[in-house]
């Protein structure tokens, strides 16, 4: 399994803060994070994957159309219709500067 983006392997770790976000940090003695360290992570993600509370750099890049407060975000926010934002990702892909683009609006 390859280890994940951003660990160097160099005595880092993967830690995750309080706020749900992952990042490495010098471990104490060991040259690669734990197997045991990556899996918990895993377990989390899986667990907060759908959490609307907990939204990090990647979640604000893309629309979710199977997450209804998303789609009413960016309804509200771009002043269209459902089907207008899901004609428009089905188009352009999830990525918001894509979406946007397509509909002329700015992000």
């Amino acid at each position: 399994m390859r280890q994940p983006s951003g660990l160097s392997g160099a005595n880092e770790e993967l830690v995750i803060n309080s706020s749900g976000v992952a990042s490495s940090r010098q471990a104490s003695g060991s040259n690669s994070p734990s197997n045991e360290t990556f899996q918990e992570f895993t377990e989390w993600r899986k667990a907060v994957a759908d959490d609307p509370n907990l939204r990090g750099e990647q979640d604000r890049q893309r629309i979710n159309l199977s997450q209804e407060h998303e789609v009413a975000y960016w309804t509200r926010k771009w002043g269209i219709t459902r089907e207008q934002l899901t004609d428009a990702v089905r188009k352009a892909g999830s990525m918001v500067s894509a979406v946007a683009r397509k509909l002329k609006k700015s992000p």
